[in-house]
Order: structure tokens, then C-alpha cells, then sequence
């Protein structure tokens, strides 16, 4: 987004219950705080008109994918690059690399983990998931 004065860019980011959802959860995962809502709406003045702010306010969901793809339309999000079901996940098969992503249960949430070498790991600091449950 861009400030409507100064045409200076901002990025405005959801928040998260915890940090498991925000560094490795799937989209549809990411459990959005109920205060987010109207705290982000307080600074949408300086970036879009009072219509658009209007139809954000409206928008109930308590998933990140829900959310954006209630304001798809009206309303331009960003792009959502969202799976609708829990599954393995596999890309890159025409690469030299395949990357196979895999939602499992960690520490009481679901995250999206790599499985590399014959072991699941997420993908920063290639945290082994040998706690998986």
C-alpha cells in the first residue's frame, strides 16, 4: 500500500496468536487476533478511501486465507497463494530440486514443514521435527 499523501509505501501485515502460526503456519492456519481487525482499520485512512474501509470493517473471518479471500473484489489484498485442504505439497518436480511441504502437528499447532534428507523441517533454521505429534 501506499500513503495517500506522501505516496510513501507501507506494508500493513496481519498479527497472529503466537509465533508458531506466524513463522510456519499455512495461511488457513494463521488464527487472526479479534483487536487486529480494528486496529489496522484506525490507520486505513492514510492509504485507501472510506468506502474500501468500510467493506474491510465488514469482513468476518478468523483465519488469514478466510479474510483475504472475503475482500478479494472489493477490496485488493495482496495476493493470497492459499491450499484449500491439508495435504502433502509438491513442487519444483520439473526442477533439478523437489521440495515436498507437509502439514503436521508441532508444538499444538499445524505447520507447513519441508521433508528434506528423509526428516520433516521447517524452513528457518532447519529446525528438525523430531517433536512432532
Amino acid at each position: 500500500m501506499r500513503h495517500r499523501k506522501t505516496n510513501e509505501p507501507a506494508h500493513l501485515n496481519f498479527a497472529f496468536q503466537n509465533k508458531i502460526q506466524r513463522k510456519f503456519s499455512p495461511l488457513r492456519l494463521k488464527t487472526i487476533p479479534s483487536e487486529w481487525q480494528g486496529r489496522t482499520a484506525l490507520q486505513l485512512p492514510n492509504f485507501i478511501a472510506h468506502p474500501l474501509i468500510e467493506v474491510f470493517g465488514k469482513v468476518s473471518a478468523n483465519n488469514v486465507a478466510d479474510f483475504c479471500w472475503k475482500c478479494i473484489g472489493a477490496w485488493d489484498c495482496s495476493t493470497v497463494f492459499g491450499l484449500p485442504a491439508p495435504a502433502i505439497r509438491i513442487f519444483g518436480a520439473r526442477r533439478a530440486t523437489l521440495r515436498i511441504l507437509v502439514d503436521v502437528p508441532y508444538e499444538g499447532e499445524i505447520v507447513r514443514a519441508r521433508f528434506i534428507d528423509g526428516g520433516l523441517k521447517l524452513h528457518e533454521a532447519e529446525i528438525h521435527l523430531s517433536r512432532c505429534r
